[in-house]
């Protein structure tokens, strides 16, 4: 919990805009409502793995930026993580610029309502 606060103070202060949760469920919910450019998902969840909470938001259709958060980077596999299409691993707790250039990674790309509209 003290890292996902830090690591909300760390967005703020990068300008970004933050809604943060405890577990794919309510993400899931949340998801239907919004199309964030970035999800942090912690690898070490209290009730899932953080490799099953991002699974569960690509199956839902999330196609943006994925960024998992560990205190033991070299122990995530890769291999998950690649399948998943995840953008990076930050060690926890993250820097602050290690979020500021994912934060400006996703905005120099197209947003969603963009992409979607490109396609059709």
């Amino acid at each position: 919990a003290m890292a996902r606060r830090l690591c909300e103070r760390r967005l703020l202060q990068a300008g970004a805009v933050v809604t943060s949760f405890v577990d794919s469920a309510a993400a899931l919910h949340a998801l239907a409502a919004a199309s964030p450019h970035i999800c942090l998902v912690d690898v070490h969840l209290e009730h899932e793995t953080g490799l099953r909470a991002a699974a569960n938001l690509r199956t839902a259709g999330f196609r943006g930026m994925l960024a998992f958060l560990t205190a033991t980077p070299e122990l995530v596999d890769g291999k998950a993580a690649a399948l998943l299409r995840a953008d990076s691993i930050l060690s926890k707790p993250p820097e602050l610029s290690a979020l500021v250039r994912l934060l400006e990674t996703a905005r120099n790309q197209p947003t969603l309502e963009f992409a979607r509209t490109r396609r059709a």
